[in-house]
């Protein structure tokens, strides 16, 4: 279906195809110097010493994972909503996920659950996660500088999710005015089309520890004609996740533009709050306390189920895109885990909110346009 006004549309235009005609012209559409320009960029935003462009964000966060020596037998915790990457790439390592239930108005882990669940573990010596998973989601910072301390004791890596969230930054604690992925052992980023900045499809992953680096750099390439004989035997053989460097060169130019397309889903999203602000039905989600965000996706919280799928269709019927957030895991996992009842904020959150238009492209009278459709469909419904 196509709507009149989508939900997320790439900002690109006449200064991305000039210079992609420059590159196309080099005859340097897979390899060439743009590659390594773009993964300077990358390092130098996210204060890490070493990053690595590549094919798609699940590439990044399968290459997170095998890059630390997870496997068979080990465990990821993760939080309950994120995208469907965040499992797969753990399955791709044989691992085991450990759902965590998320904040009630931010869908970020739940951080004090995941301490307390570790502390737990290892009051009791039983077995620890191999690495913790945070998800910046839909752009707003986690409460990742909380885990560090319980995380460097039991020797747990950190892996932060940016895909939702370049441009996001902390505002408090060691990290003050830092980049989110500057705090984990790994971070990954995705440029697909709907993301910050795009390079039509592709990730990236970054760290500070040459050790990590280089087993990142072993496994993202064919190139390598030696396998890794230190790496556990189900895991030692490399992938082709290279980016290729007219993707690249998309990203450089997409990276010009970063300040302003924030700026704009700032705007946007500052919009949509003052117009819902005190609506008894309405809400938006909540602004996180450990940084700004980068308004990736902006998206209300309605008083029930029935009125968010209701506003959703009203919404369809008239050429406007709004989508639900990702399902929870625990719903995709279903037998594999315990306690459904243990995921009551996710579950929450998934089942009232709805995403709205968010592109930078989005006109002021376009998003009134969605606004007064929203209240028009909920005066209907009362």
């Amino acid at each position: 279906m196509t709507f009149r006004i989508p939900l997320l549309e790439p900002a690109v235009g006449i200064e991305e195809a000039d210079y992609l005609r420059e590159v196309i012209l080099r005859n340097e559409i897979a390899i060439g110097n743009e590659i390594s320009l773009f993964e300077q960029k990358i390092s130098s935003y996210t204060n890490s010493t070493f990053a690595t462009a590549c094919s798609t964000g699940t590439a990044a966060l399968h290459l997170a994972l095998l890059s630390l020596e997870i496997g068979h037998g080990d465990e990821v915790m993760i939080p309950d909503l994120g995208y469907i990457s965040n499992i797969s790439s753990i399955n791709y390592v044989n691992a085991d996920p450990f759902i965590i239930d998320t904040e009630p108005k931010t869908g970020n882990m739940n951080v004090k659950l995941a301490i307390d669940e570790i502390t737990e573990r290892a009051r009791h010596g039983h077995k620890l996660p191999k690495a913790i998973v945070l998800i910046h989601f839909l752009g707003e910072p986690g409460d990742v500088q909380s885990l560090i301390s319980v995380s460097r004791e039991h020797e747990i890596k950190i892996i932060e999710d940016c895909s939702q969230a370049l441009g996001a930054y902390f505002t408090g604690g060691k990290a003050k005015d830092l980049s989110v992925g500057c705090v984990g052992d790994i971070s990954t980023f995705s440029f697909n089309g709907n993301k910050i900045i795009t390079t039509g499809g592709g990730g990236a992953i970054a760290t500070n520890n040459p050790e990590i680096h280089e087993n990142i750099i072993y496994f993202f390439s064919l190139k390598h004609n030696k396998l890794k004989d230190t790496i556990k035997d189900s895991i030692k053989y490399p992938f082709n996740y290279v980016l290729s460097n007219i993707s690249c060169a998309l990203g450089l130019i997409q990276f010009q533009k970063l300040d302003c397309i924030l700026a704009k889903k700032a705007e946007i999203n500052t919009t949509y709050q003052k117009r819902f602000e005190g609506h008894p039905q309405i809400e938006m989600t909540s602004e996180s306390q450990f940084g700004k965000g980068s308004k990736w996706l902006s998206t209300i919280i309605l008083n029930s189920k029935v009125l968010r799928d209701h506003v959703r269709m009203s919404l369809a019927d008239l050429g406007i895109e709004s989508r639900l957030i990702s399902q929870p895991f625990h719903f995709i996992l279903g037998n594999r885990l315990n306690k459904p009842s243990e995921f009551i904020n996710s579950t929450n959150l998934y089942e009232t909110s709805l995403t709205l238009p968010s592109s930078i492209s989005l006109s002021r009278q376009d998003q009134e346009e969605v606004i007064e459709s929203i209240l028009s469909s909920i005066d209907g419904a009362s």
